[in-house]
């Protein structure tokens, strides 16, 4: 369910070439002519007319030994098979551009071929670790050539992976996802998997509220634009939201809506919809549906070789076949479960889903004490059976009980974090007050004390605020400021500024009537940072914490208290 990488519309220097436009003579630049090309297609949803229209291109390129071109139409035609889900292709594609590839280290090219890389080892290798390392790359060349859409779609790329696998730490990419959409260069399609990507997040940290309303933004735009790639993953994350409220009736009639709007739509899409439509059912109690549902996911997954919701599909039909009674199909899936998770290698690199595969080898275990009962007996079927579904809830409550306590701790162990920070802005000035005795005749407790009225003055939200600037300010120089900083508060001139900023920032986090409508990037700049991510970096350094978690977790720990109270 990747976001379409758009080609970045400007040619690498020295790729001047003319090349002519067959339909009507038209003299253009080769590299920007196929980028703005292959852009026109990738918006459009057509990704077959990238594949038809550019392979003859790709060829003559080859030809031609037109490097730049070629590993421009190779990567992008490779993302299109990808998108249409041929496996077969892809791999070709792939081996055919790794002599072109090699050693290429920046470009469009780089971007598009890391991308698809990522998106291959996600779809057809089950590899998260290796899918997020070729998002990584891309996000990191991205960074450096200040390619806004190209992170976004790499943020909202990873932000996807951690949605496959139900992990709610992902706050931090959909919030930089966010923060970016807001450039005025920024299309409204990026605009909207920006939007995808918080709504996810926010659903997996079961803040539904902010969920829907992200999903609504979203579809508004997707709307506005006629854009119909996104309708089918607006309906499913809209289910997924109604089904965590559990308001069963209105989360199917969403699935639904996403089915028929996803016949022309990637099979990856159809597949998660399917899964999802799957597991609303078989938590509502209609375990049937739920097996017609998944296994027709299944089917999907088989023709097109993916394996992105392979297991978690196989888990749900064994489980579905053990609420029904169904103990030779609940073996069958549990065989192939077994040999999927081994074959794709999921205990390496993937923990959490450890305890899913140690949970269906026991269900083996009892399926195969099970079998062998039957066979000495068939008057002993029906104790075999109850020990067999004793076992398989057994396991599902140790499962829930181990996945609940981990969340208990983790939500202890903010908490507690955040109480520590808090106390300690509390007591800061009680330590000053010690520092006033121990100071009172030195010099550089005067000078301290002239910096710290210019400080709480505002002089810290100056974005060139320096060490020199400062000693300017003070009328003295910089070794006197840093000695005063040194030997009074025992801290580094820059540690100072960002111990106010972020006391700052953290103030108007705390504040629901100051916080309200701000946008991350807005604050970072009101309190005198020059860019986002010196901010974000600054802030975690400061409080342990992102500054969307604190602003969740301190207003949620306030609410609970005034709840107490």
């Amino acid at each position: 369910m990747d976001a379409p990488l758009p080609a970045v519309a400007a040619g690498p220097a020295g790729c001047s070439e003319a090349e002519p436009d067959l339909r009507g003579g038209i003299v253009k630049e080769s590299f920007d002519y196929y980028a703005e090309r292959i852009n026109r297609y990738i918006y459009a949803g057509r990704q077959d007319s990238v594949v038809i229209d550019m392979t003859p291109h790709f060829y003559r390129a080859i030809s031609r030994r037109d490097t730049a071109v070629c590993q421009l139409l190779g990567a992008s035609i490779a993302q299109a098979w990808l998108e249409l889900e041929n496996r077969d292709s892809v791999s070709r594609y792939i081996e055919m551009l790794q002599p072109y590839m090699a050693g290429v280290d920046d470009g469009s090219a780089f971007i598009i071929y890391h991308n698809m890389l990522g998106s291959f080892a996600l779809k057809y290798q089950a590899d998260y670790s290796g899918a997020l390392s070729h998002y990584l790359k891309v996000l990191d060349n991205a960074k450096r050539r200040e390619i806004i859409p190209a992170q976004i779609t790499m943020l909202y790329n990873i932000v996807y992976i951690f949605y496959i696998r139900k992990d709610p730490h992902c706050s931090q990419y959909a919030e930089m996802a966010l923060s970016l959409s807001e450039h005025p260069k920024v299309s409204f399609f990026t605009r909207i998997a920006a939007l995808i990507a918080m709504t996810e997040s926010e659903y997996l940290n079961r803040s539904y509220d902010r969920a829907a309303d992200y999903l609504r933004q979203a579809h508004e735009e997707s709307l506005k634009h006629n854009a119909e790639y996104w309708s089918p993953i607006v309906y499913m994350l809209q289910g997924d939201i109604l089904t965590a409220r559990r308001q069963y009736d209105k989360a199917a009639r969403s699935y639904e809506m996403a089915l028929g709007e996803s016949p022309n739509t990637e099979p990856s899409i159809v597949i998660s919809i399917l899964y999802n439509y799957g597991t609303l059912c078989q938590t509502a109690g209609q375990p049937q549906k739920a097996a017609r549902l998944y296994g027709e996911a299944l089917e999907r997954c088989r023709e097109a070789g993916s394996t992105e919701f392979l297991i978690q599909l196989l888990r749900g039909m064994v489980e579905v076949c053990s609420r029904t009674g169904d103990v030779h199909g609940a073996a069958r899936y549990c065989n192939e479960l077994i040999e999927q998770s081994d074959r794709l290698n999921f205990l390496s690199g993937n923990s959490d889903f450890k305890n899913s595969l140690f949970e269906y080898s026991s269900l083996q275990y009892e399926y195969d004490i099970t079998r062998k009962s039957l066979e000495l007996s068939e008057n002993r079927r029906t104790t075999g059976l109850l020990v067999f579904f004793v076992s398989v809830a057994a396991l599902c409550v140790v499962f829930v009980l181990l996945l609940y306590s981990r969340q208990w701790r983790e939500n202890k162990r903010l908490i507690a974090q955040y109480e520590e920070y808090r106390k300690r802005l509390l007591t800061e000035n009680s330590v000053n007050d010690r520092t006033v005795a121990d100071h009172r005749s030195d010099i550089h407790y005067a000078l301290y004390l002239k910096m710290e009225q210019l400080m709480k003055a505002g002089l810290f939200r100056e974005k060139e605020l320096t060490l020199d600037r400062m000693a300017e300010a003070l009328g003295t120089n910089r070794t006197y400021v840093s000695n005063a900083l040194n030997k009074v508060a025992g801290i580094s001139f820059y540690g100072y500024i960002d111990s106010y900023r972020i006391k700052e920032a953290t103030r108007i986090l705390s504040d629901s009537a100051l916080s309200e409508g701000i946008s991350l990037k807005q604050l970072a700049d009101d309190v005198g940072y020059n860019n986002i991510q010196t901010f974000f970096k600054a802030f975690k350094r400061e409080t342990g914490v992102t500054p969307g978690n604190y602003k969740k977790e301190v207003l949620n720990l306030r609410k609970f208290t005034q709840g107490e109270q």
